[in-house]
């Protein structure tokens, strides 16, 4: 009888062999990638330390300002608080150049201010940081002068000059003073109706909040010449529509306008947007005004004429070839969102707009960027705090809206002109802006 001879076969080999090749792919791939346990826990480790690194900055900063009561000054130097947290491994030297130049520093998802760099300044014309978490983002007074809260909205300063406003002290003399100044952009149509900055039922403040802010406005603007206004008209993270609810929001780039809202509605998402003990708001007519004879006088390539009469230009008219550097676009009345950069018979990298009517997302063309500001005009009406009213004051449209929208022709709706809605009224084409003082 044959002993047979115990062992594996070449094949039972080879698939051992395959097996353990899998397994140890996939140990890989579970230890490294994207999703990997060792990415996670490398991201969980910066994540800790930014969260480290904050609350170090945030314990200085009380100490910094507790100690500006005392007689002795005894806090610590930013030198030697940047010191201890290099020497523990907290920041890399690099992190502390950053801070040392530019005041902040990113770690993981945190951007962590320390110090706020200073604004540009002149004798008529002082930009502050609404609070101690704003930072600088790109410009200047003649470029445009960017800075960003600590959830990235991006505002830019509306520089009106403190001389216009210095011998002017009463809300009276104060208005007359910036009206006199900005008197190109006050548009009446000529049909009897005069838009003013008088309060209204349905604005979205008591009439007690309405003139106390509107107070607080033009002292803001004699002390400090100027004030903030969004960057980018009030966006949307999703797209809405006639049936959509309160949307999440902010003034950043690539965001679907905040649309189908009524005035009540727009003023209670800017107040959210209040920073320190400035205020955050829709602007008043008058101030919709200075920010037009802002872009007059700062920009080179605009005229009285391209912001009173004709917009065409600048905006996103039905009548302009527009062309998108980013974001997307929707077609009237077709509710469908497409990337810019999608080849279709409507578009091609460029959006065909003679007599097209398409919306676009914030800052989708550079076309519409003048002094860093984008999408002023066109696009959608700016919701402002103006009432119309007539000599009887029994106008039943009391809303002012302003700049024109996608469906108008330049030369029609140009950026000052100025059309009306009732209070609860909310459209597709009917958006805001923010500003803060």
């Amino acid at each position: 009888m044959l002993r047979r001879k115990k062992g594996i076969t070449l094949i039972a080999l080879v698939i051992t062999i395959v097996v353990l090749l899998i397994l140890a792919g996939v140990a890989i791939a579970t230890l490294t990638g994207n999703n990997g346990i060792l990415t996670r826990a490398s991201e969980a480790s910066i994540e800790t330390r930014g969260a480290t690194v904050e609350e170090r900055k945030d314990l200085w900063k009380v100490e910094q300002q507790s100690d500006s009561y005392l007689t002795e000054n005894t806090a610590q130097a930013l030198d030697e608080l940047l010191d201890n947290l290099e020497e523990e491994g907290l920041i890399t030297s690099e992190e502390r150049g950053q801070i040392e130049e530019n005041g902040h520093v990113v770690i993981g998802s945190r951007d962590i201010i320390f110090m706020n760099k200073p604004l540009p300044s002149t004798e008529e014309t002082t930009p502050y940081y609404p609070d101690d978490d704003c930072k600088y983002v790109e410009g200047d007074l003649n470029s445009g002068l960017v800075i960003a809260d600590k959830n990235g909205n991006e505002y830019v300063w509306i520089e009106v000059p403190k001389s216009i406003t210095k011998d002017a002290n009463t809300k009276e003399e104060l208005y007359n003073a910036l009206n006199e100044y900005s008197i190109d952009y006050k548009d009446t149509w000529g049909w009897g109706l005069t838009n003013s900055d008088i309060w209204y039922e349905g604005c979205g403040m008591t009439e007690e909040e309405y003139n106390n802010n509107y107070m607080k406005m033009l002292n803001s603007i004699k002390e400090n010449g100027g004030f903030y206004i969004g960057r980018y008209e009030m966006g949307s993270l999703e797209p809405r529509t006639e049936s959509s609810n309160a949307t999440q929001s902010a003034v950043k780039i690539d965001m679907y306008p905040y649309n189908w809202v009524t005035i009540e509605e727009a003023e209670n998402i800017c107040e959210t947007y209040s920073l320190g003990n400035r205020t955050s708001s829709l602007m008043y007519d008058i101030q919709y005004n200075l920010a037009c004879k802002f872009l007059e006088v700062k920009s080179d390539e605009l005229t009285v004429a391209d912001i009173a009469e004709d917009s065409e230009k600048w905006g996103n008219y039905s009548n302009h070839d527009m062309h998108l550097d980013r974001g997307k676009y929707a077609i009237d009345g077709e509710n469908t969102w497409i990337d810019f950069n999608t080849n279709s018979e409507a578009v091609e990298n460029t959006i065909k707009k003679k007599e097209q009517r398409t919306i676009i997302t914030t800052g989708a063309s550079e076309e519409n960027r003048v002094v860093n500001i984008y999408d002023f005009t066109g696009n959608t009406f700016c919701y402002t705090l103006g009432n119309y009213n007539t000599a009887d004051n029994n106008y039943s449209l009391p809303v002012v809206i302003r700049g024109g929208y996608y469906g108008d022709n330049g030369l029609y709706m140009a950026a000052c002109w100025n059309s009306w809605a009732n209070s609860w009224n909310e459209r597709e084409c009917f958006g805001f802006r923010n500003c803060i003082y």
